[in-house]
């Protein structure tokens, strides 16, 4: 089964509308549509963003840990831990990225193949300097950890700053 995270870095132009499951983050829709969106931001601040999140009608739902939310029609409550770096199966982790979330519940749900799209870390104007390397150490230390469980996980673009495998699609 797989399933294809969609960030927002610029590698998300990358993606096209491959088979398969889609989790995505926060304003995805500006993009493509996905089976299930995370927030983990609130947004208030940035209205054209927001727009993209309320007008969403993602089929397995919005999930957001923010009662901001809680008035969209497809909310539903997400709960996580803060990875810590011991992996709890059907557990979703956070760390300090939307796409490392919606990692941690493509896994929880049980995919084995999970594609990550728009998830590069080289223009993110959060994640930098040495919360970059906090992020990529997290993302990897996860990897390593559900690879030894058989999930595989690839990023969609050599763009991506992770140091994984680039997916090649099965013809």
């Amino acid at each position: 089964m797989i399933c294809h995270v969609l960030g927002l870095g610029e590698s998300i132009k990358d993606f096209k509308e491959y088979e398969g499951y889609r989790i995505g983050v926060n304003d995805i829709y500006r993009h493509t549509y996905c089976d299930r969106v995370i927030v983990v931001n609130n947004f208030a601040k940035l209205p054209e963003r927001k727009y993209y999140i309320d007008s969403c009608r993602p089929l397995d739902g919005l999930w957001s840990h923010l009662s901001c939310w809680q008035f969209h029609p497809e909310y539903r409550k997400l709960s996580f831990q803060a990875w810590n770096g011991v992996y709890k199966s059907k557990t979703v982790f956070s760390s300090k990225s939307s796409p490392f979330v919606a990692l941690t519940m493509a896994c929880s749900l049980g995919f084995t193949e999970i594609v990550l799209w728009g998830v590069d870390m080289n223009t993110h104007k959060d994640i930098k300097d040495k919360t970059k390397v906090v992020e990529l150490n997290n993302f990897a230390t996860f990897i390593a950890e559900i690879e030894k469980r058989g999930v595989r996980v690839f990023k969609g673009s050599e763009v991506s700053s992770l140091k994984i495998l680039v997916w090649q699609k099965k013809t």
